[in-house]
C-alpha cells in the first residue's frame, strides 16, 4: 500500500447503516387506528344499550301486573277447588248433617209454571175455537160451486152451492138486507121472486115453494121493494104495473093472498119470464124450477142482458140428477145453486 506524502495514514470513516424507520411509523400509525376502531366499537354498544334500556324498564314495568294476574288467577283456581271440596264434603255428610232441602219450594214453584201455562192453554184453545169459528162462518158463506159438485152432503137434503159474489144494495134505497129462499141468499134492496108453477110442480113441491116466498118477502120491510111472477107456458104477474112494489105490511099482506092461490098446471118456458124480471133491475132474481129445458142459447142471452143483476137458482129435481145449464145460469151472473131432492122436502 502505497503512504501518502503527508505520512497519514487514512483512518477508516465508519459509515452509518440506515434504520429502517418508515416501516416502524407504519406499524405504530395500525396500533393506533386498531385502537380508534376499538373505541369506536365500544362507544356503538353503549349506545344500542342505552337506547335499549327503555324497553326493558317497560318490559320490567309490566312483570308486576303479569305477577298479579297470575296471582289473582291462582286465587280463583284456589276458590273453585275450595267450593267443590265445599260440595264433595256435603256429598259426603250423613243425611242429617245436610242443610235443610228445598223441595217444597221447588214443588211450589212448578205448580205455579203449571198454572200459568195451563191459563196460556186455556186463552189459546179459545182463541183457536173462536178462529175456527169465524173460518167455518166464511166458508160456508163462500162454498165454490166445484166443491159443491164433490161434496154430496146437501143442505135440505140434497140443496148445494156456488160461491156468491157480493151484491151491492140500490144506493137511492138505502142500506140493503140480506134476503133467503131455500138457502141462497141475496144481499140489496130489490128483489124479484120467478117461480115454476107448471103441472111438474103440482103437489108438495109447488106448496113448498110458495110457502118459502111468503117466508122470504116477510123478512122484507118499507125500505125494501120486490115483485113476484109465477110461470108455466105463459106469466103470472103479481103487479103487472112495469116497477116494483115497496114491502109495506099491507102489500105484503097482498101478496102472501096472491101466493096462495097459485095452482100448477101447463108446460114450462123460462126464458121470457126471466127477461121479464130483469126489466125491473133488481138486485137480486130468485129463480126455482123443476124443468131442465133451458138452453145454452138462453142461457147466454139471459147472462148477456142481466148486467149486475145476480140470479140465484133453485133446482127441484128427482133424485140427484142436476141440470148443469141451471148451474151454470147461477154461476154467470154471479149467483148460488141450491139443488133440492123433491122427496126430501117433507123433511124441511
Amino acid at each position: 500500500m502505497p503512504i501518502p506524502p503527508n505520512n497519514r495514514v487514512p483512518v477508516p470513516v465508519p459509515v452509518p447503516v440506515p434504520v429502517p424507520v418508515a416501516k416502524k411509523s407504519s406499524a405504530s400509525a395500525r396500533k393506533v387506528f386498531i385502537g380508534v376502531a376499538v373505541t369506536a366499537v365500544l362507544l356503538l354498544l353503549l349506545l344500542l344499550l342505552i337506547l335499549a334500556s327503555p324497553k326493558k324498564t317497560g318490559t320490567a314495568g309490566n312483570q308486576p301486573a303479569a305477577a298479579e294476574n297470575a296471582a289473582g288467577t291462582a286465587s280463583e283456581k284456589t276458590d273453585d277447588e275450595q267450593g267443590t271440596d265445599k260440595k264433595q264434603t256435603d256429598a259426603e255428610k250423613p243425611e242429617a248433617e245436610q242443610p235443610a232441602s228445598k223441595e217444597p219450594t221447588a214443588i211450589a214453584e212448578t205448580a205455579e209454571a203449571v198454572a200459568k201455562e195451563s191459563e196460556v192453554s186455556t186463552a189459546s184453545e179459545k182463541s183457536d175455537t173462536a178462529q175456527k169459528e169465524t173460518a167455518a162462518k166464511n166458508n160456508t158463506s163462500e162454498l165454490i160451486e166445484e166443491a159443491a159438485e164433490e161434496y154430496p152432503e146437501p143442505e135440505f137434503g140434497g140443496i148445494k152451492s156456488t160461491k156468491p159474489k157480493e151484491t151491492k144494495p140500490s144506493k137511492e134505497q138505502g142500506d140493503g138486507i140480506t134476503v133467503s129462499v131455500f138457502g141462497t141468499k141475496g144481499q140489496g134492496t130489490k128483489f124479484v121472486y120467478v117461480f115454476d108453477r107448471s103441472g111438474s110442480m103440482s103437489g108438495n113441491p109447488i106448496q113448498t115453494a110458495k110457502e118459502e116466498m111468503i117466508q122470504s118477502i116477510s123478512s122484507l120491510d118499507e125500505r125494501h121493494q120486490f115483485n113476484i111472477i109465477f110461470y108455466d107456458n105463459n106469466q103470472l104477474v103479481w103487479q103487472n104495473k112495469g116497477k116494483l112494489i115497496s114491502a109495506t105490511p099491507s102489500k105484503k099482506e097482498d101478496a102472501e093472498n096472491f101466493i096462495k092461490s097459485i095452482t100448477a098446471g101447463g108446460g114450462t118456458e123460462h126464458l121470457q119470464p126471466l127477461l121479464a124480471a130483469m126489466q125491473y133491475k133488481p138486485d137480486v132474481i130468485f129463480f126455482l124450477t123443476d124443468g131442465q129445458s133451458l138452453t145454452n142459447d138462453d142461457l147466454e142471452q139471459i147472462s148477456g142482458k142481466s148486467g149486475t143483476i145476480h140470479i140465484n137458482v133453485i133446482e127441484f129435481g128427482s133424485g140427484y140428477r142436476k141440470s148443469e145449464i141451471l148451474r151454470q145460469l147461477a154461476i154467470k151472473n154471479s149467483g148460488q145453486y141450491r139443488y133440492i131432492n123433491v122427496t126430501d122436502l117433507d123433511a124441511l
